[in-house]
């Protein structure tokens, strides 16, 4: 009889994750190119964990940081962004415009009061703080009678 192997939330995550960068890279080598500047290419995105905290990344090259907008909810990380330009095209020009939006839920609750973002060379970090499990406080029980 053959043997079942029960696979754990991470390791589906990193095969989406895995499938996910196939299927772009595919889109990336062989995709009409027009096809793709003029639909916009979604920005390569990694979540990962520690023991304290959640890190989102993502690399978005030629986009500035301005046109960028996060948030952050104690479930979801909204991430969107987009940038236009003109392209000349026989005796005019066309205007694109390369537009994404993810929402994402969080494989735990977060603090979006402490989250940290930093931007460099195209890649933006995001440091999302775990929130701390509900402390208990031992309680003394009197026996009345």
């Amino acid at each position: 009889m053959v043997d079942l192997t029960v696979w754990k939330k991470q390791q589906v995550r990193e095969l989406k994750d895995d499938l996910d960068r196939l299927f772009a890279e595919f889109a990336r080598d062989f995709g009409d190119k027009l096809f793709v500047e003029m639909n916009g290419e979604a920005p390569f995105l990694e979540l990962s964990e520690t023991e304290q905290d959640l890190k989102f990344s993502a690399h978005i090259p030629d986009i500035a940081p301005e046109d960028l907008e996060l948030g952050v909810s104690t479930e979801y990380i909204l991430f969107e962004g987009k940038k236009g330009r003109r392209l000349n095209h026989g005796n005019g020009s066309i205007r694109q415009c390369r537009r994404f939006f993810n929402k994402i839920r969080l494989p735990c609750r977060v603090e979006p009061e402490k989250v940290k973002a930093y931007w460099k060379d195209g890649i933006l970090q995001v440091i999302l703080p775990k929130c701390r499990g509900p402390k208990f406080h031992k309680v003394t029980i009197v026996s009345l009678g």
